[in-house]
């Protein structure tokens, strides 16, 4: 019976920069639209607003284990920027928000790959990942794109589950076609709160990988209930391993 490694995306297999420019091409697709329906842009309360749609993303998030859908996020935006808007607004904004990481895509924390190569060797492994505008079908493309979903046997996207971490139900649909027990299952994550608490709620190992220093809960680190901490993937197949032979 393989043990199962389960990784999460954001600043753990792939790194958090890039992001200003994935906002900048959401902000030109809002502007598109408001020059559209009104005839003017208020550069002020687009980012007031976009500001304001990553909040509410947070709280839904933090509070409600879920991640609204990019739908969702986009007529938050319209409500909260006052502009009354039809359905080809929303649609082309929604698509463009979720297309905007192909054209600027994150990339893959270094010595990922690697890693994932030697880990592939003996384990499955899954993918867990809470998303935000971007949704999991978009996420396994860009995966795709950097040459590791070919490493994954299963995935669970939040926006496909209805559920975000720490919720089991994460956990249970990247596991439920493995059959191996929770405490022969290694969960990788970057967030204390979300990643490595679930993974102690499900009887799993787990390691809090610290190394996308670009990473805005990065400087902020809590005390861990993690197995482990990683620093690099570099140190990731040891302490995989290590945690095999206990």
């Amino acid at each position: 019976m393989k043990p199962v490694v389960t990784i999460d995306f954001w600043s753990t297999l792939f790194d958090s920069q890039r992001g200003e420019e994935r906002v900048k091409a959401r902000e030109n697709i809002i502007k598109e639209h408001l020059l559209r329906l009104t005839g003017s842009v208020d550069e002020d309360k687009v980012q007031a607003s976009m500001r304001a749609s990553w909040e509410y993303f947070r709280h839904v998030w933090m509070h409600e284990q879920r991640t609204p859908l990019t739908q969702e996020l986009v007529e938050y935006f319209w409500q909260h920027i006052g502009v009354k808007t039809d359905a080809d607004a929303i649609e082309h904004v929604s698509v463009g928000f979720a297309d905007s990481i192909l054209a600027h895509p994150p990339l893959l924390l270094p010595g990922a790959t690697e890693a994932l190569q030697q880990l592939h060797d003996y384990a499955d492994i899954a993918l867990i990942s809470d998303t935000a505008f971007s949704p999991g079908r978009i996420l396994r493309q860009v995966m795709r794109d950097a040459g590791v979903e070919q490493y994954f046997s299963a995935f669970s996207f939040s926006d496909e589950t209805g559920v975000a971490k720490p919720h089991r139900t994460a956990y249970e649909t990247a596991l439920k076609d493995f059959a191996t027990e929770p405490h022969r299952c290694i969960h990788i994550g970057d967030i204390e709160e979300t990643d490595i608490k679930g993974a102690a709620d499900m009887g799993m190992h787990s390691i809090r990988y610290d190394g996308d220093y670009q990473h805005s809960f990065h400087g902020e680190r809590k005390p861990t209930q993690a197995t482990h901490i990683a620093a690099h993937w570099n140190e990731v197949p040891d302490l995989v391993q290590s945690i095999l032979n206990q």
